[in-house]
């Protein structure tokens, strides 16, 4: 076997064993297997896993509706595992009747790599989208390869266990040969042999030292925050270097409640210009956190040990990835569940609005004595935002000047609706007025330009 063939094996093993490993950790125990080769890397890591019960059954039809009868009975999920080709195809009755009662149900099924699709390659057939309608949520996960980050992946299983309390979801997962195995036990030497940093990242290396989960998934407000040893409001105690992020907020309720959490907590909080919220949390807010991050490097080394997140999506992603590396806990807390994650650095997602979430929490012992040393970091991150935004108001390009120009001149009751792209990045890194509220509003789901005028 040459290296690039050692390669090829060693990133499969291991995209198994964290598949595996993430399973077992939400709970998920009982995997039934419909064997086939392309699914090696998944089987072989449920053979050595300690804790997970392998069941055989030969034919996938009834593979699928074993995994159903399981989740039926149990009412938490197995996991059906198939080959490529027509073999995931036997589990449609399986899943339409799992669709049809709210049964959990969870299918993998292993593929031939993208480059094989469409190509008339033996025992390769179009298998994403193949239940569209019929689960609750569907991924497909590209080849493993020595640049695969791990966290996403891991982000991605929990996420489709949460799914799968009502429902099936269907996972597709591409390998390439050589499939494996390789004959490394320990699961952190395995990661280290694809990636050197791997224990240099915060939430791997917390991943890798528990036997936590990568991330936790609640259904509501009051299943997060039972009495217990994952009780958020736990969570949130520890914090000696606690931070409050606030996203977009679309109406005065929700910007009411987050406006309370953060008297709550009295952390520092910094809030997304289009939360409505930039201008009135007084003495405790980060307004220019953004331009203070984009304007010291040795600034970035500082990171909250505990964050709480609330609300939509946020702007910044210089604050997105600097809150990310918090080194115990981000929660966060949206109506439906939606991530908004896209540095995978969530480690308790609650799906509940601000009203229910605040009530409960407000009956919870909290941490409102932060460090000293933290709280003099964030007087010096204020400082340092202050001077990076009037070396832009002196010396800056245009855009920049002209759209501060009209943001802080603008009287505060006028809506504002601000493009995408640059604008709205100018504005929220720079637009901050002490005691000024903005009703400020842009489409940054998808950040179209098309419809401005419309």
């Amino acid at each position: 076997m040459d290296n690039n063939e050692r390669q090829s094996s060693l990133n499969n093993t291991l995209c198994g064993r964290l598949l595996v490993e993430e399973l077992v950790r939400c709970g998920v125990m009982d995997f039934v297997i419909a064997p086939g080769s392309r699914s090696t890397p998944i089987v072989e890591a449920i053979v050595r896993h300690p804790v997970a019960t392998l069941h055989v059954v030969v034919d996938e039809r009834s593979a699928a509706f074993f995994a159903l009868g399981y989740g039926r009975r149990q009412r938490t999920p197995a996991v059906m595992v198939t080959t490529s080709g027509s073999a995931i195809g036997h589990a449609l009755p399986a899943i339409m009747e799992a669709d049809q009662s709210d049964v959990p149900m969870i299918v993998i099924s292993a593929d031939r790599p993208v480059e094989l699709r469409h190509s008339g390659a033996n025992q390769t057939y179009e298998q994403v989208g193949i239940f569209s309608g019929r689960v609750r949520w569907q991924l497909d996960l590209p080849c493993p390869t020595q640049y695969t980050v791990f966290e996403p992946l891991l982000m991605s299983i929990g996420q489709a266990v949460a799914n799968s309390a009502h429902g099936p979801v269907h996972l597709n997962m591409q390998f390439r040969k050589p499939l494996g195995p390789v004959d490394i036990d320990d699961l952190a030497a395995l990661c280290l042999s694809v990636d050197q940093g791997v224990f240099d990242r915060p939430a791997m290396a917390r991943w890798l030292d528990t036997q936590e989960p990568f991330c936790r998934w609640y259904p509501s407000a009051r299943a997060a925050l039972l009495r217990g040893n994952t009780d958020v409001s736990e969570v949130l105690a520890l914090a000696q270097r606690g931070m409050l992020l606030i996203g977009g907020l679309d109406d005065d309720e929700g910007r009411a409640k987050a406006h309370e959490l953060a008297m709550t907590l009295g952390w520092p909080v910094w809030a997304d210009i289009t939360s409505g919220l930039r201008g009135t949390l007084d003495g405790a807010h980060l307004g220019l956190l953004d331009a203070a991050l984009s304007g010291s490097d040795g600034l970035w080394s500082e990171t909250p040990d505990v964050v709480l997140r609330v609300g939509g999506t946020i702007v910044s992603e210089r604050v997105q990835r600097w809150a990310s590396t918090a080194s115990l806990a981000m929660v966060a807390v949206t109506p439906r569940g939606r991530r908004h994650d896209p540095f995978h650095g969530v480690t308790h997602q609650v799906a509940t609005s601000l009203t229910d979430f605040g009530t409960i929490l407000s009956s919870r012992q909290l941490n409102t004595h932060l460090s000293s040393g933290w709280t003099r970091l964030c007087e010096r991150l204020r400082g340092h935002g202050l001077d990076v935004k009037a070396s832009i108001v002196e010396h800056g390009g245009t855009d920049s000047r002209v759209a501060l120009r009209l943001f802080e001149e603008l009287p505060s009751e006028v809506a504002i609706w601000v493009a995408s792209s640059m604008p709205i990045r100018l504005l929220d890194t720079f637009g901050f007025e002490p005691r000024v509220a903005r009703d400020l509003t842009a489409s940054r789901g998808v950040s179209g330009i098309d419809g401005m005028f419309a």
